[in-house]
């Protein structure tokens, strides 16, 4: 209710029972309005504030895991999980974290972890995946001590190469160890003193190499480039 002060209208405060004054007060009945209160629709806002549980409790399992929520202390996740960036898992703990990969499926198919490159314009030797393995040095930089690469030489469809390098630190520089390209495979070095090809193995001992088949040495080679062989020499023999 406004009255007039002489100059202006002013509000004006109705004194007794059943009235409500404009600077505030307690109502003790309901109130009802078809229209919205301070800009918010009232009748849309309790419907929705009638389906949260009374009492509800954020830091409570249940009521996180019925509304298809997670708690930061952990959980189960029954849908995919796109993640845009990067995931860093770490912990203090001796030997964590662990990445378990779990299938319980009885039948013969194991669970997997794929490196997908989706490009819209596949070229010659795309990295496709790369997985690095750091440790720190004495001096506490962060060294990457051996490294898995995979690239395609050749994306041509129907016709395509691929090429997967391990490298390792060697003298401080990674160096290729392994690198499988095209179905073969090429070994920087073979640090072995036995190397098994089937049906014969070449063996190094004190500096000369040992030809060996079925058991018994066939030939040896000494470091002076001095060869025996067991049998006969066939010189200029076409194979």
């Amino acid at each position: 209710m406004k009255v007039y002060s002489g100059s202006a209208w002013v509000a004006a405060y109705v004194s007794g029972s059943g009235f409500l004054a404009t600077s505030g007060g307690s109502l003790t009945g309901a109130l009802t309005t078809n229209s919205t209160i301070d800009g918010r629709d009232v009748a849309t806002d309790g419907t929705k504030l009638d389906g949260i549980e009374a009492s509800a409790d954020v830091t409570d399992t249940a009521n996180v895991t019925s509304a298809g929520a997670l708690m930061l202390t952990g959980g189960t996740m029954s849908g995919a999980l796109t993640v845009q960036e990067s995931v860093t898992f770490e912990s203090s703990g001796s030997s964590k974290p662990v990445l378990t990969l779990k299938n319980t499926n009885a039948d013969n198919t194991p669970p997997s972890l794929t490196f997908q490159k989706d490009s819209s314009s596949p070229a010659i030797n795309d990295e496709i995946a790369n997985i690095n393995f750091y440790g720190d040095d004495d001096g506490g930089n962060v060294t990457a001590y051996a490294n898995l690469k995979v690239i395609s030489p050749d994306p041509s469809n129907g016709s395509e190469d691929g090429m997967m390098t391990i490298k390792t630190m060697a003298g401080g520089t990674l160096t290729d160890t392994l690198v499988l390209a095209s179905g073969n495979a090429t070994v920087s070095t073979i640090n072995a003193t036995t190397v098994d090809l089937g049906n014969w193995t070449i063996s190094e001992l004190g500096g000369v190499l040992y030809f060996k088949t079925s058991g018994t040495n066939k030939m040896k080679l000494d470091a002076s480039g001095n060869l025996a062989v067991a049998g006969d020499v066939t010189a200029f023999h076409t194979f």
